[in-house]
């Protein structure tokens, strides 16, 4: 087959050649010549010609075909893809006379070509024929002259650009041409040139094998064109070194013995991964070549971006899920096994074994992980759960960013993030990966070169534990920079394999989206690993000390054109000035390194970038000459993405100041008042929106701006300063402006002007919104209700004004003070004052759970005894809404009676430990929601348990669509917050519901100088049903050995009686000393899980005191299942040692935060001040005893306030023992040693009228 131009063989003929294709059969030679001398021949006649000095016979057909490629044929294997391919087999055709070169075609195209090896210039190969066994080849090429190989050197060393394609592994096309012009012959001129032979018994050359090794070798000189060179003498490495470059360094695992290994520092690290979502990573896709030849189907190139695209559409949908606490305490590994294996493959390893959240694969494994124990890594052996590292990695992107818990779940999460950054972003690449066995795969590598990917590897290697990857067969683990990136490979090669669906059974394919090896079956498929790794190599860029630097000039004079100058800057000295490439080219040595060196490392990064900015080939091979001239369209793309591309490739740019400022146009949605009586309920309909185009400072209405997108493009130079001016921005801008104006309802008017955003847009406002605004964080100066049996304090009083202010706006709350500040005396308050002054028209409905009705009921009569309370609980429960003011229900009542409490429009709607209503999801939530009042109250110590997904529930319970959709949340805040860390999207949220919640810690110096030191609260709960019905069975038939008893017997019936009915308050298992203890069997219980799960929420410590030690087991137990923590017991039976080691953890262990404490073991003599809360979970009925369990944590040393729960069982002998011991001063006085012995004195009637059941 032969290349031909139509164009000069119409002028040969007088008439158009459309195809050119050479036949081997042959034809009368003097014939064929006659008639082409005489011009004439016929369409599809097969005619020898003369072509270039040479004889070759063609066939004239209709086909138009303007460039003829003699591999073109219909139906035919294409050997010869590329430039240096192509050339190779032209060369062997003009000289194959005897037309013995095709022959061989379907030998290549059969795989029959096995076993190609080049060494020491030599080609060897197998080639099957018609015998069993294979023939043997070898192929050599005359060498070059040593004067060959000098000019070789020196014309590669005179062209900058040459030697920063060839420094980067890559041969350019150019040095053909470069070559003939030298007169050096690359290709062979005849056969004699090639000392080919093949063992078969045809002596010629070729023979049908020898043709089919010339056909596969230029599919090997496809991939790899140095071939070329290795067979004339000249390696590759030579050649490169030509170029300035010594090699290249293979990438290789750098474990090291845990003999090595060094602790972690201990340090407090907070990021943002704002900022990779901000960059155009994209774009280093134009780096890469289309159609590589390792393909066969569509542009592997545009498949690949296609992978990336879905990989960010995927991951800007992601949820993130409920984390727990049982996972922050977990210990991993991830189990290496060597034998060049990918880490994807490998097992991860987690203990202790009951984790519930861990994909198990193995539970119960033994394994022995090094950890660090005093300053040193040791093996231990673990029991835990063997699992799949993809398992372990899909957990961890679905959760939030951690920075609590053990070294591995604080570090894989944060890598977690930071993969999932970089995806979001497309800041990472592939590369090929070989494996000993002859196998690739595919890896996905953050891109390393950029200065913000830079940044947060730096940050994740001061967080890595150094066992996490651990190689169990050489005791090694890989720590620091590497061991980051692997993990991060990790994190990249999932979410590809996860979301890129590219759905396909091609075996390079399932390598790149499935993460599957691909192991070479088929002989043209030996080289893939190389030509995918040579066509990806631009992405992974190439750094060094020195490096280009692009300097941009502004236009000067008659000048319209900025100017682009390369200049080379020490990169580790930021001091030292840029050097002009001129200058480094005349052998400037104002670097420590000889500017030979320097200049390699300039044409290496050059070589990398060129796939985006060929320009700066043009540059080098200028040798700096000449500035290279753009005009504002050139210079505005490349200000865009241009800029970032090459800053991924560690290439910086140089601007002048006036381009460094220069300020691309934003739309802006502005609001102007219709008039100045504008109310928060009439907002919306009192104002109107316009578009207009920010430019800096600058402000332009919609037709300004459509005039100067119609004037102008790229950068302009505008009023003084420069705009840049995309054409994807302005069209943007201008399909917008097309469009009608957005209308806002009142919240998103409210949002939209305290974050200054309206959807993807600015938003701005006039002077008289501002003031609205301003006045939602100004106090309404009210005074305390009259009617309050209460003095609150200075904070709360602030708390009652803010609550009235945004109930008078029509606005709602979510008072979310710390535990124990007194939130609910402040919303008590508010109802009073509502009522006194005649605006709570309709009773208030305090929704809570079940177990606060009692606490809201005793509250309201001790606070507001003048507003007449109404419980609607129970099997028997009526809505008593006439002559009520405020009514206490159940989350439980509210989702079953729905549709009768939403038959009412109430006064206020409060709704107590909002986190109840956090999942928005859930019928309890819906149904609360579904409720309509005058003003909406939430109250909730912890608006924000794990997910900022649970404060947009609450939200949308008191301000209705304020935070937008779920899914717009979720897009706009939590997904941004919770997994990137961006604090600029944090700032806003705070900024827009900052006027609808309070939130007050005891932390807090304007707090705490309000607080008492000691905070003493009755919790109030309630028996479940199982327990009312134990506990009148067992006082009835106690009772009746009571009343037939007397003396000494009665005293000790009546204490033992007490006793029973306490430990039926208690838990019903403490009583019958068996069964299985669960919370929801007993109302104190579930109180005290609900408020300890609050206070280990908050990082506090809280001591829990009993009188049983049976019931501190059962409170171990109980507590340890539900919140997944340590408890510790401090007991009596315990020896000395066991109790100071206990006292010594809950001082200053964080992992050791709850104690439960035998009340006799622990009443005296501790100190226990790290506690914040003091728990009675069942009382003594001595002040006395009380004070003293309680002093174990507020005593001399205690530097923060105690808050002091008590427990009580209303309808019970609690409840009523301890309304005496509050209303008759005098048993205040009882000695320590009258215990409750006193109660044994009482008559049958006093004590029924104590014991009895009243509820």
């Amino acid at each position: 087959m032969v290349v031909v131009n139509g164009g000069e063989w119409g002028k040969k003929f007088g008439r158009e050649v459309l195809e050119a294709t050479v036949f081997s059969v042959p034809v009368k030679l003097s014939a064929a010549l006659g008639l082409v001398k005489a011009g004439v021949f016929q369409e599809n006649e097969d005619i020898p010609i003369l072509l270039e000095g040479k004889r070759q016979l063609v066939r004239i057909s209709k086909k138009i075909s303007p460039a003829l490629d003699a591999e073109k044929e219909s139906g035919r294997q294409k050997f010869a893809k590329t430039s240096w391919g192509s050339a190779w087999l032209k060369a062997l055709r003009e000289f194959d006379h005897s037309n013995r070169l095709p022959r061989g075609r379907s030998y290549a195209k059969g795989g029959r070509v096995t076993d190609v090896k080049i060494r020491d210039g030599i080609l060897e190969a197998r080639v099957k024929g018609q015998r069993t066994s294979a023939y043997r080849i070898n192929l050599g090429l005359m060498p070059f002259t040593s004067a060959q190989v000098e000019t070789i050197n020196r014309a590669i060393g005179d062209n900058p650009a040459f030697a920063a394609d060839l420094a980067v592994g890559k041969l350019p096309t150019e040095l053909l041409s470069l070559f003939e012009r030298q007169g050096i012959q690359l290709f062979p001129g005849s056969w004699d040139e090639v000392d080919a032979d093949c063992s078969c018994p045809d002596w010629a050359n070729p023979c049908k094998h020898l043709a089919a090794v010339y056909y596969v070798l230029a599919q090997e000189i496809d991939i790899d064109p140095f071939i070329l060179f290795s067979l004339r003498g000249l390696s590759k490495e030579e050649l490169m070194g030509a170029a300035g470059f010594a090699g290249e360094m293979e990438r290789e695992d750098r474990f090291i013995p845990l003999t090595e290994v060094a602790p972690l520092p201990d340090e407090a690290l907070e990021f943002s991964l704002a900022g990779l979502d901000k960059k155009a990573y994209g774009a280093m896709f134009s780096l890469l070549a289309d159609k590589p030849l390792f393909f066969k189907g569509e542009n592997f190139k545009r498949l690949l971006m296609k992978a990336y695209k879905n990989v960010a559409a995927a991951l800007e949908t992601l949820e993130v899920a409920k984390s727990s606490a049982v996972e922050k305490a977990a210990g991993i590994r991830i189990l290496y096994h060597g034998e060049g294996q990918p880490l994807f493959a490998a097992a991860a390893f987690v203990w202790p074994e009951q984790l519930p959240s861990f994909g198990a694969e193995d539970k119960g494994a033994m394994v022995s992980v090094p950890v660090m124990e005093n300053g040193q890594s040791r093996m231990r052996r673990f029991r835990g759960i063997k699992t799949g590292v993809p398992n372990l990695l899909k957990m961890f992107l679905e959760m939030p960013l951690l920075l609590e818990g053990s070294p591995e779940i604080k570090f894989l999460s944060a890598a977690a993030s930071v993969a999932l950054a970089l995806a979001r972003a497309s800041a990472f690449v592939p590369e090929a990966v070989h494996l000993k066995t002859g196998h690739f795969y595919v890896a996905y590598r953050p891109l390393a070169h950029d200065a913000d990917v830079l940044a947060v590897i730096d940050l994740l290697t001061k967080l890595m534990p150094p066992e996490l990857i651990f190689h169990r067969k050489n005791k090694a683990v890989l720590p620091g920079r590497q061991g980051v990136e692997e993990i991060l490979s990790l994190y990249l090669a999932h979410m590809m394999r996860e979301y890129s669906h590219i759905e396909s059974d091609d075996k390079l394919c399932l390598s790149f989206f499935r993460m599957a090896d691909y192991r070479p079956e088929r002989f043209e498929e030996r080289k893939t690993g190389k030509a995918v790794a040579d066509w990806m190599g631009s992405l992974s860029g190439v750094t060094g000390r020195f490096g280009p630097l692009v300097r941009i000039e502004l236009p000067t004079g008659r000048q319209k054109k900025f100017r682009f100058f390369l200049d080379v800057e020490d990169r580790e000295d930021p001091l030292a000035p840029p050097l002009p490439l001129a200058k480094l080219f005349a052998g400037a040595d104002d670097f420590c390194r000889p500017a030979g060196e320097v200049l390699a490392m300039v044409a290496r990064q050059v070589a990398a970038a060129a796939g985006y900015c060929p320009w700066l080939k043009e540059m080098l091979a200028n040798k700096g000459e000449q500035a290279l001239a753009m005009g504002t369209d050139e210079v505005a793309r490349f200000l865009g993405e241009g800029k970032e591309v090459l800053a991924m490739l560690g290439i910086r740019m140089l601007l002048p100041k006036e381009l460094r400022s220069v300020v691309a146009p934003k739309l802006v949605l502005s609001a102007r008042s219709k008039g100045k009586n504008v109310t928060y309920l009439s907002v919306a309909e009192m104002v109107a929106f316009d578009w207009e185009v920010s430019l800096g400072e600058l402000r332009l209405s919609g037709e300004e701006f459509k005039k100067l997108a119609m004037d102008a493009s790229g950068i302009v130079h505008y009023r003084d300063s420069y705009l840049l001016l995309q054409p994807d921005d302005v069209e943007r801008i201008l399909t917008q402006l097309e469009k009608p104006l957005p209308k806002l309802g009142t919240t998103q008017l409210l949002r939209a002007g305290l974050t200054g955003e309206a959807g993807d847009v600015r938003f701005e406002h006039d002077a008289v919104l501002a003031k609205l605004l301003a006045d939602l964080q100004t106090e309404i100066n009210v005074p305390v209700p009259v009617g309050l049996q209460a003095k609150l304090r200075p904070y709360q009083e602030r708390g009652l004004r803010w609550l009235y202010g945004n109930y008078d706006r029509g606005l709602g709350s979510c008072l979310a003070d710390d535990m124990g500040l007194g939130k609910t005396v402040q919303v008590i308050a508010l109802i009073l004052k509502l009522k006194e002054e005649g605006k709570l028209h309709k009773p208030a409905l305090v929704v809570c759970p079940t177990t606060l009705l009692g606490n809201w009921e005793k509250e309201c009569a001790r606070f507001a005894p003048s507003l007449k309370v109404a419980v609607c609980h129970g099997p028997d429960r009526e809505l008593q809404a006439t002559g009520t003011d405020v009514i206490i229900t159940s989350y439980g009542v509210a989702r079953n009676d729905k549709e009768l409490l939403s038959k009412s429009t109430w006064g206020l709607l409060v709704i107590d430990e909002a986190q109840n209503v956090k999942n928005a999801d859930s019928a309890q939530a819906m149904a609360v929601k579904s409720l309509r009042a005058d003003g909406y109250v939430a109250m909730s110590g912890t608006p924000v348990e794990n997910r900022l997904d649970e404060l947009w529930s609450i939200f949308n319970f008191i301000l209705p669509g304020f935070l937008g959709t779920r899914k717009e949340f979720g897009q706009r805040f939590a997904v941004p917050v919770e997994k990137y860390r961006d604090l600029e999207r944090a700032r806003l949220l705070r900024k827009a519901i900052a006027p609808f919640i309070l939130r007050r810690m005891k932390s807090d110096k304007t707090v705490v100088s309000d607080l008492p030191e000691k905070i003493i609260k009755n919790e109030y709960c309630r028996l479940t049903a199982q327990q009312a019905a134990l506990y009148h069975e067992v006082l009835e038939r106690e009772m009746k050995r009571i009343s037939d008893s007397d003396g000494m017997a009665r005293r000790g019936l009546v204490f033992s009686l007490m006793t029973a009915l306490k430990q039926i308050c208690n838990h019903p298992v403490h009583f019958a000393k068996k069964g299985l203890p669960e919370p929801h069997h007993s109302g104190k219980a579930e109180m005290a899980l609900a408020l300890l799960r609050q206070i280990a929420q908050q990082n506090e410590n809280a001591l829990i005191f009993t009188q049983y030690k049976e019931m501190g087991e059962l409170l171990v137990q109980m507590l340890e299942s539900k919140l997944a923590m340590p408890v510790s017991f401090f007991h009596g039976s315990l020896q000395r040692k066991a109790r100071e080691k206990l006292v010594e953890a809950f001082q200053h262990d964080p992992d050791s935060r709850l104690m439960v404490v035998s009340l006799k073991a622990g009443g005296t003599g501790l100190n226990l001040t790290a506690a914040t809360h003091v728990l009675h979970y069942d009382l003594w009925w001595n002040p006395a005893v009380e004070d003293q369990a309680t002093d174990r944590a507020y005593r001399l040393g205690q530097k923060q306030n105690v808050t002091v729960h008590r427990f009580v069982t209303l309808g019970t002998l609690e409840e009523k023992i301890n309304t005496m011991l509050e209303a008759k001063k005098e048993l205040a006085d009882l000695t320590v040693s009258a215990g409750e012995m006193w109660l044994t004195e009482m008559s049958d009637s006093e004590l029924r009228e104590i014991f009895n059941l009243s509820i």
